[in-house]
Parts: C-alpha cells; sequence; structure tokens
C-alpha cells in the first residue's frame, strides 16, 4: 500500500506575527493623528477659529506661525548684548541697615544705559573746583568715576558705603568705592550732596535733585 505524500506546512513564530500587527496598529494610528492634529500647533483638528500658533514666533528658530514643539531647527544662540556706557541713575528700596555707613544704605540704586542719547554738560563747582557734570533728570544719584575723583585737585574723603548699583538689566554689582559729601554749586545755585565713586564708567553724572 503506498503513502499518501507528506505536506509541509512553514509556520511563523507566533510572536513574530503578534510585533507585525502591532507595527502596523502603530503606524496606523500615527497616521491618524497626523491627520487630526495640526502641524504647526499641535492641537485637534479642526480649530474653532484661527490656528493658535498663527502670528506666533518659535523660541527655537525665531520664525512666524509655529510653536517650538513642532520646531524642527536647532536652537538659536542668542547673541551677547554689547556694553553700553553709564548714564541715568534710578533707585529702588531694601532692608539692609548699618549704622557706622551712610544715610542711603536703604537704596539699591539701578544705573540705566541709554544708547545714542547726548546728555547735556555744564560747568559746576565741586568743593569751589570747576568740573565738567552730565545733567540727567532721570537719575536720582550723583555718580562719579574713580578718575575723575582722583583727577581732582583736592579730593574730598571718601567713605565706605553699602549701595548696591546694578547696571540696568543685569546682575552685575558696579564696584563703588565709596561715597562723599560734597558741596556742587552752578551759577547761584548751591547745594550739599551725595556723591558715589564708582571704579567703572567715565565722567560725572548730576542726578535729578543736584541738577
Amino acid at each position: 500500500m503506498e503513502q499518501a505524500p507528506t505536506v509541509q506546512v512553514k509556520m511563523e513564530p507566533v510572536n513574530m506575527v503578534t510585533t507585525d500587527v502591532s507595527k502596523a496598529r502603530v503606524e496606523g494610528y500615527k497616521g491618524k493623528l497626523r491627520d487630526t492634529l495640526c502641524r504647526w500647533c499641535r492641537n485637534p483638528l479642526p480649530h474653532p477659529g484661527d490656528c493658535p500658533a498663527r502670528g506666533k514666533t518659535c523660541s527655537t528658530c525665531g520664525k512666524l506661525n509655529h510653536f517650538t514643539k513642532v520646531s524642527h531647527s536647532s536652537p538659536k544662540v542668542a547673541m551677547p548684548t554689547p556694553k553700553k556706557a553709564i548714564r541715568a541713575v534710578a533707585a529702588l528700596p531694601t532692608t539692609s541697615s548699618d549704622s557706622d555707613m551712610d544715610d542711603d544704605q536703604q537704596v539699591v540704586h539701578v544705573v540705566r544705559a541709554i544708547c545714542n542719547q547726548q546728555l547735556p554738560t555744564c560747568q559746576v563747582l565741586l568743593q569751589h573746583q570747576p568740573i565738567s557734570a552730565l545733567i540727567d533728570t532721570g537719575a536720582s544719584i550723583n555718580l562719579m568715576a574713580a578718575k575723575v575723583y582722583h583727577g581732582l585737585p583736592n579730593p574730598p574723603t571718601v567713605k565706605p558705603t553699602r549701595v548696591q548699583v546694578y547696571a540696568f538689566g543685569n546682575a552685575h554689582t558696579l564696584d563703588i568705592a565709596g561715597v562723599f559729601t560734597a558741596d556742587v554749586a552752578h551759577e547761584s545755585m548751591k547745594i550739599t550732596t551725595k556723591v558715589y565713586v564708582s571704579h567703572e564708567g567715565s565722567g560725572f553724572l548730576l542726578s535729578c535733585q543736584a541738577a
């Protein structure tokens, strides 16, 4: 009696079939997700109005009309801000105190940089000595560069101070050498005021009180 020919059936591993089906499902889901999400803001479509990303600037690439999460560009490198000359001064309150220091120790002064602005100057008498001063009515303290102070024929005595002076928009504290009190006169006007001496900057700035 003849035997029936043997039929060989190639069996795929169960886990391989399952993996292929899972991949197909994932790809199908991703395709549907792409069709239902906005390519510019990644919010569900349709939008009730305009796309939220319209008119917005991407913080990564700096381009318009899309959010950072959909950007394919490399992060934009921030350029360093050029240093500017010291001009105007404003004041903010603080809470430090020390009886050995000057009365203005409770004020934190912020030095603002003003670009391309020519401040008026005038000749004043500082302790009866002529000196050129920048007049800025937006300033709240008088500030003198150390090199100007050392150039005075008879410089007043400088006392230590705990006043902190910052460059505007910068956490850097200016190097303040100290403070002195002096008479400042211009024509018929004369006041007694405090002048802070800084190792940075140049010139002599008169505050709004002195001006």
